[in-house]
C-alpha cells in the first residue's frame, strides 16, 4: 500500500510569487511615476524586432510570444487589465514599439517603459500628483544637528539621511508624511501639508538608552556601553517554534554562524553549533556561554524562561572571562519576578504538526527500468530482462494473476507481489517488479505538543517566579522510536532582608530524552539518508507474505534503539550588600549535579524466507546491549565588588575586582554485554554473553581566578 504525502503545491507556490513580483513591479513603478511626469520610451523598444503571428489570439498570448523573443517583461494587474480581446495580426522583423501600439490601438490600455519592464495600465487610471522640493533640518533638544537621522516618506522607499549639519532634502507630495527617526531618540511623524522647509526636532528615547544590559558580572546601560554588544530580549522568542534554543536564536543577531554539525540533520532536539564572527581558528571553537552568572548548556534550558541574552563578540569578552572566551560569549539572563508586582499566572500549549521538506520525485519502476536498459546498450547488456519489465507494467496496472502465472515457483498462500522468490529466498536486487517511492514510505508527519506554565509576582520586600514547561518533538519519519522529550522547572525567589542588603535563591532542573533508531552495525541516519536515494524503485516494501523485505531496512530501524536521558540539576545562592552609593558587593554560589544514562539496545534483524519462516540476519549477530552512567559535581562560587561613578555627568566609570573559586568531580561506568535471552527486558542479568565493564578515575577541576 502506498501512503499519500500531503505536500506543499510548489508549481502553485512558483505562480503566486512571480504573480506577487509582478504587483511589487507595479507599485514600485506608479511610485516612480507619482514623483515624475516625464515618461520615457526607452531606446531598446525601437531596436528590438520581434515576428508575431497572430490568429485569433488574445493580447495576452501576443505579449507572451513578445516575451519570448526578447528580454522585456510585462507588469499588470489582472484584474484592472483585460488582455483577453482577441487579435489577428501579423509582423516580420517588426519593432517593439510598433507592434504594441498596434495591438493597443484600439483598446483602453496603455503602457509605459521603464528600462525592460512594461508597465501595462488602463486608460485613465495613472495618478497624477503634483510633487515639490522640501527641505529641512533635524536638531536634538539642545538645538544641535541631528547627523544621519532617517527621513522616509511612510509608506514607501523615498528617504534621505540628514547630513553633518542635520540638514535634508526630499521630492515629496502635499499628502505625505514624514517619519523620522534615529537611534536614541524618539521617532516622529509630520505631515507635509503645504509647508516648503521644515525644523523637526527629536526627543531623547530616555527608556532605550537607560536599557539596562547584563555585560559579565555586572550590568551597564546601553548608552554607557563601548564594546561590540548585540541583546536579543524574549520578544525576538515570541511566536517562534523550536525545540532547542540554539535552534531560535538563528537569525536573532548579526554575527552568529550556525551549523547542525552532523548528518543527521534537524532530527528531534537537534542542537546548532554556533559561532561568533566566523571561525576564530583552524580547530573551531564556540563562544563560551553563561547562564545567570554561572556556565552552563543553553540548550538545557526552556525557551520561555529567557528574558534577554547578551553577546558579546569583541576582545572585551576575553577581558572579563579569560582563556575560555576567546570566541565570544554568550551571557543568557532568566526571568524573575518583580517587587509590587500583582499575582500572575500564565498558560501557553502549543499543537504542532511536522512534515517533511520538499522531497524528491522518483521515477516509477517502468520508466527507472526502461532507463536502465537504455544506458545498458552504451554498456555491455540489459540490467532487466523483458520478463521483468512486463511483470512491471502488469504491476502497475494491477493485474496480479498474470504475475502469479507467470511464476511457476510461486509460493502458496502468498498475497501480496512486487517481490520474486528466488529459491528458499527472496530476490534483493533486479528480478524484483514493484513500484515503490522510497521517499513516501519513509516520510509523512508527526503531532507534537508544548506547554508551559509560570507564576510571578512580589511584594516590597519578596519577589519570586516560578515556571514549569514540557516539550514532545517526535520525528517525521514514519518506522522506528525517534523523539525528543525536555521537561523544565525555575524557581526564584529573591528578599530584600534591608534597604542594602538582599538575598536570592534559584533552583533550575531539566531533564532530556532523546531515543533514535541506531540500525544495529548498518548505521545511523547518514545510512538511512543513502539507502532511501540509492534503493531501487523495483524493490518491494514487503514480501509475499506482508513481512518487510530486507532491502527496505525498515526492520533495522526497528530493531533496536539509542536512549539518552539527561538530568541537569541547579541550586544558586546570591547576595548583594549595598554599604555606599555606586558599591556594590556581590557573593554568589551555584551546586550543580549533572547525569547521563545512556542504554544502546541492538536487537536481532529477522528475515522471512519464501516458506514464511523466520531468521537472524547476520549483520545483527550477536544481540547485545551497552549502558554507560556518567555523574558531574560541581560548584562554584563568584566574590566580587564594583563602584560605579561619573564625573559631569558625561564620563562613566566603573572599577571592578573579585574572585572565583571551582571544583568540579566527574565519574563514569559503562558496562557491555550480548547474547540477550530476551529482548524485550534489555538488562545485564538478561545476557549470557561475556561482560566488559570500563570505568573511568574520579577527575577533581580547581581553579582560583582573580578579576580586577
Amino acid at each position: 500500500m502506498k501512503k499519500k504525502y500531503a505536500g506543499i503545491d510548489y508549481p502553485l507556490l512558483l505562480s503566486e510569487f512571480k504573480h506577487l513580483c509582478r504587483v511589487m513591479k507595479l507599485i514600485l513603478s506608479l511610485l516612480l511615476l507619482c514623483a515624475s511626469t516625464v515618461f520615457s520610451v526607452n531606446v531598446n523598444s525601437q531596436t528590438a524586432r520581434v515576428n508575431i503571428v497572430a490568429n485569433e489570439l488574445t493580447v495576452k498570448e501576443i505579449i507572451n510570444q513578445i516575451e519570448e523573443q526578447t528580454d522585456f517583461l510585462f507588469v499588470y494587474n489582472n484584474e484592472k487589465v483585460d488582455l483577453n480581446h482577441r487579435i489577428s495580426f501579423n509582423a516580420s522583423d517588426v519593432s517593439v514599439f510598433n507592434v504594441l501600439n498596434q495591438i493597443f490601438r484600439n483598446l483602453d490600455i496603455v503602457y509605459v517603459m521603464e528600462g525592460n519592464n512594461i508597465l501595462l495600465m488602463k486608460k485613465g487610471t495613472l495618478p497624477q500628483q503634483d510633487t515639490k522640493l522640501l527641505k529641512g533640518i533635524v536638531k536634538d533638544q539642545s538645538g544641535e544637528p541631528v547627523i544621519g537621522a532617517n527621513v522616509v516618506v511612510k509608506g514607501t522607499t523615498n528617504g534621505t539621511v540628514t547630513d553633518l549639519n542635520g540638514n535634508f532634502t526630499l521630492e515629496v507630495a502635499d499628502t505625505d508624511i514624514l517619519l523620522v527617526s534615529f537611534i536614541g531618540y524618539m521617532s516622529r511623524e509630520i505631515p507635509v501639508g503645504n509647508k516648503k522647509s521644515l525644523d523637526i526636532s527629536l526627543l531623547e528615547d530616555s527608556k532605550t538608552l537607560d536599557e539596562v544590559v547584563v555585560v559579565g558580572y555586572g550590568t551597564q546601560k546601553k548608552v554607557n556601553l563601548t564594546g561590540a554588544v548585540n541583546v536579543i530580549s524574549d520578544k525576538d522568542f515570541k511566536d517562534r517554534q523550536a525545540s532547542t534554543v540554539s535552534q531560535l536564536l538563528q537569525g536573532a543577531a548579526p554575527g552568529f554562524n550556525f551549523d547542525i554539525g552532523t548528518q543527521n540533520g534537524f532530527e528531534p532536539g537537534a542542537t546548532m553549533n554556533i559561532s561568533i564572527r566566523g571561525m576564530g581558528s583552524l580547530n573551531g571553537g564556540s563562544p563560551y556561554v553563561v547562564i545567570d552568572g554561572f556556565p552552563g548548556d543553553l540548550n538545557n534550558l526552556n525557551p520561555e524562561d529567557i528574558e534577554s541574552v547578551s553577546v558579546l563578540k569583541d576582545a572585551a569578552a576575553s577581558a572579563i572571562y579569560g582563556a575560555r572566551a576567546p570566541y565570544g560569549v554568550i551571557l543568557i539572563t532568566t526571568k524573575k519576578g518583580k517587587r509590587n508586582e500583582k499575582v500572575s499566572v500564565s498558560y501557553t500549549g502549543n499543537l504542532i504538526v511536522k512534515t517533511a521538506q520538499k522531497l524528491p520525485e522518483s521515477l516509477d519502476s517502468y520508466t527507472w527500468t526502461r532507463v536502465l536498459n537504455e544506458a545498458g546498450d552504451n554498456m555491455g547488456g540489459h540490467p532487466f530482462s523483458n520478463e521483468t519489465i512486463d511483470r512491471v507494467i502488469a504491476y502497475q496496472k494491477g493485474d496480479f494473476d498474470y504475475i502469479r502465472n507467470s511464476i511457476p515457483d510461486w509460493p502458496d498462500g502468498a498475497t501480496i507481489f512486487g517481490a520474486m522468490p528466488e529459491g528458499n529466498v527472496w530476490n534483493n536486487a533486479n528480478l524484483n517488479y514493484a513500484n515503490t517511492d522510497w521517499w513516501d514510505i519513509y516520510f509523512g508527519n508527526s503531532v507534537n505538543q508544548k506547554h508551559d506554565i509560570s507564576l510571578h509576582g512580589g511584594t516590597d520586600k519578596v519577589s519570586y517566579y516560578f515556571s514549569a514547561g514540557y516539550m514532545d518533538d517526535s520525528s517525521v519519519l514514519n518506522f522506528g522510536t525517534d523523539y525528543f522529550k525536555r521537561l523544565n522547572t525555575l524557581g526564584k525567589i529573591s528578599v530584600a532582608i534591608t534597604d542594602w542588603w538582599d538575598f536570592g535563591y534559584e533552583t533550575r532542573f531539566a531533564k532530556k530524552i532523546r531515543e533514535k533508531p541506531n540500525m544495529t552495525k548498518e548505521g545511523d541516519y547518514s545510512f538511512m539518508y543513502r539507502h532511501i536515494s540509492r534503493n531501487y524503485p523495483i524493490t518491494p516494501l514487503y514480501d509475499g507474505f506482508g513481512n518487510y523485505m530486507f532491502e527496505s531496512h525498515i526492520p533495522s530501524i526497528e530493531s533496536g534503539t539509542d536512549k539518552q536521558d539527561d538530568i541537569d540539576y541547579w541550586n544558586n545562592f546570591r547576595m548583594e550588600i549595598r554599604p555606599l552609593k555606586g558599591w556594590k558587593i556581590n557573593a554568589d554560589f551555584a551546586y550543580n549535579v549533572y547525569n547521563q544514562e545512556i542504554s544502546n539496545v541492538e536487537k536481532y534483524i529477522y528475515t522471512y524466507d519464501v516458506n514464511n519462516q523466520p531468521y537472524e540476519n547476520g549483520i545483527s549477530i550477536p544481540n547485545n546491549l551497552l549502558r554507560r552512567k556518567y555523574i558531574k559535581k560541581y560548584w562554584t562560587t563568584n566574590i566580587f565588588t564594583s563602584y560605579d561613578f561619573n564625573i559631569n555627568e558625561d564620563h562613566n566609570f566603573t572599577v571592578l575586582t573579585g574572585m572565583q573559586f571551582e571544583r568540579g568531580d566527574e565519574s563514569w561506568v559503562q558496562g557491555y554485554k550480548t547474547d540477550l535471552i530476551s529482548e524485550k527486558v534489555p538488562s545485564f542479568p538478561n545476557a549470557t554473553g561475556d561482560a566488559l565493564l570500563s570505568e573511568a578515575w574520579l577527575i577533581i577541576l580547581r581553579k582560583v581566578t582573580s578579576r580586577e
